[in-house]
């Protein structure tokens, strides 16, 4: 026997209301998507060798903003056919019109105010703000050498004065190229190994993203708390039905959106690696840098300006090479020279890296994707349609892989860092009570569990 329906009116507005609070808070979740998962800032610096993971950020903003309105529309579709039922059920019984100010679809007319006097919530919809903090930023899981930020300094106070070294023994026929005026971190740190402590962010709102989904579901758990104080009936348990498979399913898309952290953690674990190895080249190169400067303060500004002023006397003293007795300094400008070029050139196995992880964040398009197993479907679909669409969507969550950093982009990634650190080995390698990470020799090891203890 099929149960009949029976709606109260002034129960399914209130229920139109709510229903309108939870599609609204899509939004929310699109925004914090666009916003915090596929934050950008990580990557933003001129020539990034990251940047194929950069650029496949605002695809991933898209495809969550076009999920959203798949669901809008499926959304909409869910109201629509209840509002069809209620009023079918008014011209059956030739009952008097009634006003449901709160449906929005077609043939309604919503004026977004809350019911009127006398209405009293019983099952409240919760905003996701509360859910959706801001992420922390990621953190160091090695340790880095001591000496960078001295050498780093170096750099900056001893650039200049080879610079304006090398001005004047251009003056005499050296043709040198100037040294980069960026400091070593803004030219090549973070071009090579971007920041490691923002994409960490970005590893930290997946989760984020997870609570948000959590209490999104909740949120559809309550509308079918909701629905049997505006409709019974076989239609009224169809609707509870809908309901309570958008609370199952928004449940899963947020585990499964949340999975992506895993790829955000991998490459940040990458990221600081790279700085780590780059960074303990760049403290030999501070060291020879300040050498350097030394000998271009005691020796070339004032040498190159006797020089000039006696032009024709140099040229007979040194047989027509006044370079002469600056070869030394010439050698350690070119060797200072070497050095940045060893770093820039990991930027090809770092870029062939970079795209395979952009790869594995592509794999959230297909979690996206999954969305359309809801109900999506003008008439109020059965229960068993139900449980079909939400098992479906279920096993298709399942079967999302993000795959695994063990490809051979990593492996040639590995073996340059590799050499790079045997480089600085050969150059003088560390001093006593130096970082720990460089018994890694550049190594690339999975990221830790959380709550591990930095690399040792």
């Amino acid at each position: 026997m099929t149960a009949e329906l029976m709606v109260d009116f002034a129960g399914l507005d209130k229920l139109f209301y709510a229903m309108n609070e939870v599609g609204d808070q899509s939004g929310d979740l699109s925004s914090y998507f666009a916003t915090q998962v596929c934050d950008p800032t990580g990557f933003d610096y001129s020539t990034c060798a990251l940047q194929p993971i950069a650029d496949v950020l605002p695809q991933m903003a898209g495809w969550f903003d076009q999920a959203m309105t798949g669901f809008g529309t499926a959304w909409g579709q869910v109201g629509h056919a209840i509002y069809a039922s209620a009023r079918h059920l008014e011209q059956q019984d030739d009952l008097v019109r009634h006003d449901l100010d709160s449906y929005r679809g077609p043939g309604g007319r919503c004026d977004y105010s809350p019911p009127g006097p006398g209405y009293i919530e019983n099952f409240h919809i919760k905003p996701l703000s509360g859910a959706l903090a801001d992420p922390a930023d990621g953190e160091s899981h090695m340790d880095h050498d001591n000496r960078f930020d001295a050498a780093a300094d170096a750099w900056d106070t001893a650039r200049d004065t080879i610079n304006t070294g090398i001005d004047l023994l251009n003056k005499i026929g050296a043709g040198i190229g100037k040294l980069p005026e960026q400091g070593l971190r803004d030219y090549i740190v973070y071009p090579l190994a971007a920041d490691y402590t923002a994409i960490g962010r970005n590893a930290n709102a997946c989760t984020t993203m997870n609570a948000g989904f959590d209490a999104w579901a909740h949120n559809f758990g309550q509308l079918a708390m909701k629905t049997p104080q505006a409709m019974t009936g076989q239609t009224g348990a169809a609707v509870v039905g809908v309901f309570t498979a958008f609370d199952v399913g928004m449940d899963l898309v947020g585990d499964a959106v949340s999975k992506g952290k895993y790829v955000f953690d991998g490459i940040a674990w990458v990221s600081e690696k790279i700085a780590v190895e780059v960074e303990k080249v760049l403290v030999l190169l501070g060291t020879k840098i300040t050498t350097l400067a030394s000998k271009v303060t005691g020796r070339v500004i004032p040498g190159v300006g006797e020089i000039i002023l006696a032009w024709n006397l140099v040229t007979d003293l040194f047989s027509g090479d006044p370079l002469g007795q600056f070869k030394d300094i010439i050698d350690d400008i070119e060797t200072v020279r070497n050095i940045i070029d060893d770093c820039l050139n990991l930027k090809e196995s770092i870029l062939a890296w970079a795209e395979s992880q952009a790869q594995r964040l592509a794999t959230f398009h297909d979690v996206l994707d999954t969305l359309s197993g809801l109900p999506a479907v003008g008439n109020l679909p059965g229960l068993d349609d139900l449980t079909h669409r939400v098992g479906g969507l279920e096993h298709s969550l399942d079967d999302v892989d993000y795959g695994g950093d063990d490809n051979g982009e990593r492996g040639d990634l590995d073996s340059e860092l590799g050499d790079l650190s045997g480089e600085t080995g050969s150059e003088g390698g560390s001093e006593d009570g130096d970082s720990s990470a460089d018994s890694l020799d550049g190594q690339i090891v999975d990221p830790p569990m959380p709550g591990a203890p930095a690399v040792a």
